[in-house]
């Protein structure tokens, strides 16, 4: 029997996100269970890829719904992969 991944905050965040489509950053943190900075990390970057418009400091609304699958940030996710590549690599050498 397969396993179900499991969910991680970003996935709760699109799913609190989609369900609201008006939100705002206090709700989506406690909803989620996040920390405040992923919330607002993963905020940022939902409206960089253009899905989401930021009407005051604290309030949000979606604009572009692509569907249920959890939008990423690839450039972010390059980044990370690149960093953690560096540390393992830096790791090996001291070794």
């Amino acid at each position: 029997m397969k396993k179900k991944p499991k969910r991680t905050y970003l996935d709760v965040i699109w799913h609190l996100v989609r369900s609201s489509r008006h939100f705002d950053t206090d709700e989506i943190e406690r909803m989620s269970g996040a920390a405040r900075a992923t919330v607002l990390e993963y905020l940022g970057a939902l409206k960089h890829l253009g899905y989401l418009r930021k009407i005051d400091p604290r309030k949000w609304q979606l604009v572009k719904d692509p569907g249920p699958a959890t939008p990423v940030n690839a450039a972010k996710r390059k980044k990370l992969r690149d960093i953690r590549r560096h540390r393992r690599d830096a790791k090996s050498a001291e070794v």
